[in-house]
């Protein structure tokens, strides 16, 4: 007699589902931990973003005063300005407006010693005097007391 060599099928249907049972679960616990890490992303980065806008509103300087020309060779004139905000402001452009012929001379933060803009433009909480030495192409007309609007742009985006 030869002996058949029987394979039983009762326990294939049972595994399948239990690898597609495994598949669904480990799918799910890696949805959840992508999900989980694109959150903690977003939470860091709004953190930021709070923490950003709260040292914006604490920036607030003043322009007390200009020195025309400037005691500093090589300038062309002088902002006094006063910090009376919280945080260190970081000036990052200068924009002076000629109101009787609508010129805007625009001054960024010196590169080289050479060229066109400004320099000393990191201001200290409650420090007061400081001085922003500006080299411009141009002495500013000094005939009238308001012909020019100048406005100080810090790096968080604020206007004085």
């Amino acid at each position: 007699m030869v002996k058949r060599i029987t394979h039983s099928k009762k326990g294939i249907g049972t595994a399948l589902g239990a690898v597609f049972y495994i598949g669904i679960v480990l799918l799910s616990l890696f949805t959840l931990i992508t999900i989980s890490s694109y959150q903690m992303k977003y939470l860091q980065t709004r953190d930021k973003m709070v923490e950003f806008d709260i040292k914006r509103m604490s920036e607030n300087i003043n322009i007390i005063g200009l020195n025309q020309p400037s005691p500093k060779p090589g300038y062309t004139f002088d902002l006094i300005v006063n910090n009376i905000g919280g945080v260190t402001v970081k000036i990052a452009r200068i924009y002076v407006y000629d109101n009787k012929t609508g010129n805007l001379s625009i001054f960024d933060e010196q590169k080289d010693s050479g060229e066109i803009g400004f320099i000393n433009g990191v201001i200290m909480p409650g420090e007061g005097g400081h001085i922003i030495n500006v080299k411009a192409q141009e002495y500013l007309d000094n005939s009238t007391n308001y012909r020019y609007r100048i406005v100080v742009c810090t790096e968080r985006g604020r206007q004085f």
